[in-house]
C-alpha cells in the first residue's frame, strides 16, 4: 500500500515539473493601426498602442489634456506646441477631428468625445457653451461602433449593423434627421434614416457622406454648392435667403465602384477603384482641382481629375485637397494661403494651385490627414510630418508662427515636451531619435510591431502551487481512503 501512494506522489511530482517547465505566454499586447486627423487649429493622432496624443489650440478643450484657454483682445495663448497624451484614453482604435471638438473610439465600440460642446457636438446629453476639458463617453445608442467623423459642429458614428448614428448641429440638415433649422440641435446620438449597409463615413464643415458597400455614395446637409452631388444646389446662403439643403440622404450622380469618402468645408472627393480620383462642390479656391477657379464656382456632379492616378487615400481641408499615391507620395491642390498644400510658398508667392502638385521632401508616407489649414501624414517609419497654418501650434515643431506666417514644408513633429520625435509606432514610454531626412529612401516596413510576447515567470509560479496544492489533495484523500478500507 505504501509503495502505491509513494508512486502516486512521484507521478504528481513528474507533471508538476512538466506543467512548470511548459512556456506559458502573457497576455498579446493591444495593438491597432496608427491614424491622424487634423481640426481648425488642432491635431490629434493615434498610436499603435492605442492611445491618444494631441498638440494645437486647446482653447475650447478640444485636446483632452483638463484645461481650456481664456479670451483676450490679442488672441488666445492656450496652445500646446508639441504633443502630450490625452489621460484617460486607452484601447482606443480611430480619432475625428472637428472645428474645436475631438472625437475618439475604443475597442468596445464605444465613442468619447471632448472639446467645444455648444450644439451637443460631444453627445453627452447636455450640450452648452461650456467645453468639456476630458474625455467623456457618448450617451447610449453607440455601442458596437467601428467608425467615427467629426464636423464643424456634428459628430458622425457608423455601427457593426451597417447603420449611421449622427449628434450636434442640424442648422442645415447634417444629421439626416428631424427639421433643419435654428436652433436644432441633437445632443444624443439618433439614427440617419433611408441609409443602409454602410462601410465608411466622412463629415464635411455641415454636410455628412456616406459609402455604401455596393460603391455607391450619399450624402446630405448643406448643398450651397453642390457639395452633395445630385446636381443641384449652388444657392449661396445669406441672412435674407435659404441655403439649399438635404435633411435626407441623397445619391451622389454617376459615382460607382468607390472605395474611400473624404469631406472638406464645403466639398467631397471621392477614390474608385481603379485610384481615380472625383471631386465636387465648392471651387473658390481650385479645391475641385480641373485648372478652373471662379469666385462663385462650384460643381454639382462628381468631376474627374485629370491626370491623377493610382491615388490610395484622400483628405479634405477648408479648401484644400490631399491624396497620396501608392508610391508613397502626396499630392495636393487649392487654397494654399498658410502653405497647406506643402510646395515651399505660401500667401504671397503663390495663393492657390488649381491642379495637383506634389509635395515638397516627403515620401513614404502612408496615412494622410487634412486640417482645416494645415496637412499632416504619417511615414511608413512611424514618424509624423505636418506643414501649414502654425498659428496655435499645430504643426507640432515646438512653435508658434505670428499670423501671415507658416510652415510651407513639412516639418517632422517634436515628442512629448519637445524630446525627440514623435513615432505612432512606438509603445508611448518610448522616444526616437530624428529620422534620417525624408527625401532619402528607407525600406518600407510590412507590418506593425509585433507586441513583446514571453514566458511570464508570475503565471509559472502560480500554476506551480496550483498543482501542487492538486498533488497533495490526491495524496490526503488516497490515505483517508486507505484508513476507511482497513477499518472496513
Amino acid at each position: 500500500m505504501r509503495k502505491a501512494i509513494l508512486t502516486i506522489a512521484l507521478l504528481c511530482i513528474i507533471v508538476i515539473c512538466i506543467v512548470s517547465t511548459m512556456p506559458v505566454h502573457a497576455e498579446e499586447a493591444f495593438s491597432t493601426t496608427p491614424m491622424i486627423a487634423g481640426g481648425e487649429e488642432h491635431t490629434i493622432a493615434l498610436k499603435s498602442d492605442g492611445t491618444v496624443w494631441g498638440w494645437g489650440s486647446y482653447y475650447h478643450g478640444q485636446l483632452g489634456n483638463g484645461a481650456v484657454g481664456e479670451w483676450r483682445p490679442q488672441g488666445s495663448d492656450a496652445f500646446q506646441v508639441t504633443p502630450a497624451q490625452v489621460a484617460g484614453l486607452d484601447h482606443m482604435v480611430a480619432v475625428a477631428a472637428g472645428q474645436y471638438h475631438t472625437v475618439t473610439l475604443r475597442r468596445d465600440g464605444t465613442v468619447w468625445a471632448f472639446g467645444f460642446d455648444d450644439e451637443g457636438q460631444l453627445g453627452d446629453g447636455n450640450g452648452g457653451e461650456v467645453g468639456r476639458r476630458n474625455p467623456m463617453t457618448v450617451q447610449a445608442k453607440i455601442s458596437n461602433a467601428t467608425a467615427i467623423a467629426a464636423g464643424k459642429r456634428h459628430s458622425v458614428a457608423l455601427r457593426d449593423d451597417g447603420t449611421v448614428w449622427t449628434w450636434g448641429s442640424n442648422y442645415y440638415g447634417q444629421l439626416g434627421h428631424g427639421e433643419p433649422g435654428w436652433p436644432n440641435k441633437q445632443n444624443v446620438p439618433a439614427q440617419v434614416q433611408g441609409v443602409d449597409h454602410v462601410i465608411s463615413i466622412a463629415a464635411g464643415s455641415d454636410h455628412t457622406v456616406a459609402l455604401r458597400d455596393d460603391g455607391t455614395v450619399w450624402l446630405w446637409g448643406l448643398n450651397d454648392r453642390g457639395q452633395l452631388g445630385n446636381g443641384t444646389g449652388g444657392q449661396q446662403a445669406g441672412e435674407d435667403e435659404e441655403a439649399d439643403f438635404s435633411a435626407l440622404p441623397v445619391q451622389a450622380q454617376g459615382l460607382v465602384n468607390i472605395t474611400a469618402i473624404a469631406a472638406g468645408t464645403g466639398h467631397t472627393i471621392a477614390l474608385r477603384e481603379d485610384g481615380t480620383v472625383w471631386v465636387w462642390g465648392a471651387n473658390w479656391r481650385g479645391q475641385i482641382g480641373d485648372g478652373t477657379l471662379e469666385n462663385d464656382d462650384y460643381r454639382t456632379i462628381p468631376t474627374q481629375i485629370g491626370n491623377l492616378s493610382d491615388v490610395t487615400a484622400i483628405a479634405g481641408g477648408h479648401a484644400h485637397s490631399v491624396v497620396m499615391k501608392k508610391d508613397g507620395s502626396v499630392w495636393a491642390w487649392g487654397l494654399n494661403v498658410d502653405g497647406q498644400l506643402g510646395v515651399g510658398s505660401g500667401w504671397n508667392e503663390d495663393g492657390h494651385r488649381l491642379t495637383p502638385v506634389q509635395t515638397n521632401h516627403i515620401n513614404n508616407v502612408i496615412s494622410i490627414a487634412a486640417g482645416d489649414t494645415h496637412t499632416i501624414v504619417m511615414r511608413d517609419d512611424g514618424t509624423v510630418w505636418a506643414w501649414g497654418n502654425n498659428r496655435a501650434g499645430q504643426v507640432g515643431d515646438g512653435t508658434v508662427c505670428e499670423f501671415g506666417d507658416y510652415r510651407p514644408n513639412p516639418q517632422q513633429v517634436l515628442g512629448p515636451d519637445g524630446v525627440g520625435y514623435l513615432n505612432l509606432l512606438e509603445s508611448s514610454h518610448q522616444s526616437t531619435e530624428q529620422t534620417e531626412s525624408p527625401t532619402e529612401s528607407t525600406e518600407p516596413i510590412s507590418d506593425l510591431p509585433e507586441s513583446p510576447i514571453g514566458p511570464s515567470s508570475n503565471i509559472t509560479v502560480w500554476i506551480i502551487f496550483v498543482s501542487l496544492g492538486v498533488a497533495l489533495t490526491v495524496t490526503v484523500a488516497i490515505l483517508l481512503l486507505l484508513k476507511k478500507r482497513r477499518r472496513w
